[in-house]
C-alpha cells in the first residue's frame, strides 16, 4: 500500500515536533520537511528533519523500497556503516555517549547531511 495523495514541504519549526524517523525532537528554528496525505485510507503527518529525510531517501533509492519502518532503515544502516566503523572495538560502539540508536550516530548523520538551500 501506498500513500493515496500526500503533500511536503520544507518549514520552518515554530513549536518542537518529533521526528518521525529518529523520534528525537524538532526544535523551534530548525529546518524540517513535513509530510501530510492519506495512507492506508487514513490520514497521515509526518515530520522529518532535513538529515533524516535524506537518511530516507538514500534507503528508497538504494532498495527500491517505498514503504519503510524504522527497524528496516535502522538495520540498513547498521549493515553499510558500522561493521567498518573505525569506533567499533569487540563489536561494541565506543562513541562518547553511546547512540541508543544507529540513527542517532554522529558519525552516520554526518554522512547524510547536506547544505540547506
Amino acid at each position: 500500500m501506498s500513500w493515496e495523495f500526500f503533500n511536503s514541504e520544507t518549514r520552518k519549526a515554530i513549536k518542537p515536533h518529533k521526528c518521525t524517523l529518529c523520534g528525537k525532537d524538532i526544535v523551534p528554528g530548525e529546518r524540517y520537511t513535513y509530510y501530510a496525505g492519506k495512507w492506508c485510507g487514513e490520514f497521515q503527518q509526518q515530520y522529518l528533519h532535513k538529515t533524516c529525510e535524506n537518511i530516507l531517501y538514500a534507503y528508497t533509492t538504494d532498495s527500491n523500497e517505498y514503504e519503510w519502518s524504522d527497524n528496516e532503515i535502522t538495520e540498513w544502516l547498521y549493515d553499510l556503516h558500522c561493521y567498518d566503523c573505525e569506533k567499533r572495538i569487540n563489536d561494541e560502539c565506543v562513541i562518547d555517549e553511546r547512540t541508543e540508536n544507529v540513527l542517532h550516530c554522529p558519525i552516520i548523520r554526518k554522512k547524510y547531511e547536506k547544505e540547506e538551500d
